[in-house]
């Protein structure tokens, strides 16, 4: 029972969030309970989320959700161009 639950908790991810076409790819929050979303780099909180690669900075991201609920949120980056297309390299 217990490797079951594990296999659909690493599948349902995969499962909802494989419609990559009805994906926004700037400033876009997909629930109305989500706010407050700041992506930024650690110790500067006005910051663009950019980093140096290789370098020892690291980024933050934290958000408010209004509902009372306790979630699991799940969310991955993607690369994007300056037309905010994702990149091919």
């Amino acid at each position: 029972m217990k490797n079951i639950l594990s296999l659909l908790a690493l599948l349902l991810p995969v499962l909802v969030f494989s419609q990559d076409e009805d994906l926004v790819y700037y400033d876009y929050i997909y629930s109305d309970n989500i706010k407050s979303v700041k992506f930024h780099v650690d110790g500067l909180q006005t910051s663009m989320p950019a980093i140096e690669l290789g370098g020892g900075a690291s980024l933050i991201l934290s958000f408010d959700d209004l509902d009372a609920e306790a979630k699991n949120y799940v969310f991955s980056i993607v690369h994007c161009d300056a037309k905010w297309q994702p990149s091919t390299t």
